[in-house]
């Protein structure tokens, strides 16, 4: 398994990543409600995952990256989905999924 601090990390680099996309995503008006849903979903989880953090159990940190990375994967699917959404939040939504996709293929 990879170092714990190594996860740590990259754990707090996507929910810096998160916390932006979500600022953003309230910025514009033309983000639709499917979308903005998904990213909410991805702050709240991206907001718990710090006491699973803690947990000396290696199951229980897998199972929230798993979890994050499919709230990912919902947000880029809504995006595909997006007739018009801005360039900003594309690129920081794909950027924070392939963070996600490949610390949890790291892991497994």
């Amino acid at each position: 398994m990879m170092h714990r601090n190594e996860i740590h990390r990259r754990l707090d680099s996507v929910e810096r990543s998160v916390q932006q996309i979500t600022e953003i995503c309230h910025s514009y008006s033309e983000v639709s409600e499917a979308l903005l849903d998904c990213v909410q979903q991805l702050n709240r989880k991206t907001s718990e995952m710090r006491q699973e953090l803690q947990s000396d159990d290696d199951i229980e940190i897998y199972e929230c990256v798993d979890e994050l990375e499919q709230l990912s994967d919902r947000a880029k699917d809504e995006l595909e989905r997006a007739s018009a959404v801005d360039e900003e939040v594309r690129i920081a939504i794909l950027q924070t999924h392939n963070e996600l996709s490949s610390l949890k293929h790291q892991l497994h």
